[in-house]
């Protein structure tokens, strides 16, 4: 049985990571202009079902990080709610399945913005739960150097817990803006492993080598005809939020 009035607080949280104005794109909007692929959101959808946390990460503003993360947690698994973060409230409580999701890890005052202990207390919770957050960062270096020095602070310990950061760029190739994420890397030991890299030249996306949980990963999403709504999704493209997360629910066996 879907819980419906999970699925509208999840709906409104996803739609007020939009500061732009306009309708929050999802992950159709982000196939069509290259931003994903099939295997990204495949590899995504499961990443996500098996409740790892991702970080995305670009430098400048306007690069795609929200967009990105918006349209990702549109794929969650039903019954887990998003709990958005807050300043002095970093991991807000309640009963539900949780996914603790910033808008950014910034010190701005604005809704969603965590930063200092708060942000490191988010991130700590990684190791035990799902979370999503954003930051402004142009690499895996970048991210693990903003995270784990003063005024955050985080261990480097507590740092490699954090299953996926993704990192993106914006590139201009003619009169065209290319959104891309220029890397994906998991937890992996020591240091994370990257996964998938883009081909600025080819502009496409090659995987490293297997992931590290991919079994795991399979386990995790037996309840979701991957195949069949990745098929679907992408024959028929509905764009909107809500019809991307009603065709995902029509393939969730109960």
């Amino acid at each position: 049985m879907i819980n419906r009035e999970i699925e509208r607080h999840n709906m409104e949280a996803i739609r007020k990571l939009n500061q732009r104005g306009g309708r929050t794109l999802s992950v159709v909007d982000l196939y069509e202009d290259g931003t994903l692929d099939r295997k990204l959101i495949d590899f995504f959808l499961q990443a996500i079902w098996s409740g790892d946390s991702l970080l995305a990460a670009a430098g400048p503003s306007g690069t795609g990080k929200t967009t990105l993360m918006g349209a990702l947690l549109n794929l969650i698994p039903p019954g887990t709610r998003i709990r958005t973060a807050e300043k002095g409230r970093p991991l807000p409580d309640g009963e539900d399945q949780p996914l603790f999701m910033a808008h950014e890890l910034n010190d701005a005052p604005y809704y969603g913005y965590i930063w200092d202990g708060d942000a490191r207390q988010f991130l700590e919770a990684a190791g035990e739960n799902q979370i999503a957050a954003t930051l402004h960062a142009e690499s895996l270096k970048g991210v693990r150097k903003k995270l784990t020095r003063h005024p955050v602070g985080l261990s480097r310990e507590d740092f490699e817990e954090i299953e996926l950061v993704a990192t993106m760029k914006k590139n201009r190739r003619g009169g065209e803006t290319l959104r891309r994420i220029d890397g994906i890397y998991e937890k992996s030991g020591e240091e994370h492993r990257q996964l998938f890299r883009w081909e600025q030249e080819e502009d496409e996306y090659l995987g490293l080598g297997p992931a590290a949980h991919a079994e795991a990963r399979e386990e995790e999403t037996e309840k979701l005809d991957r195949k069949e709504f990745l098929e679907e999704l992408l024959k028929n493209k509905p764009k909107r939020l809500e019809e991307v997360r009603e065709l995902l629910l029509e393939f969730v066996s109960n």
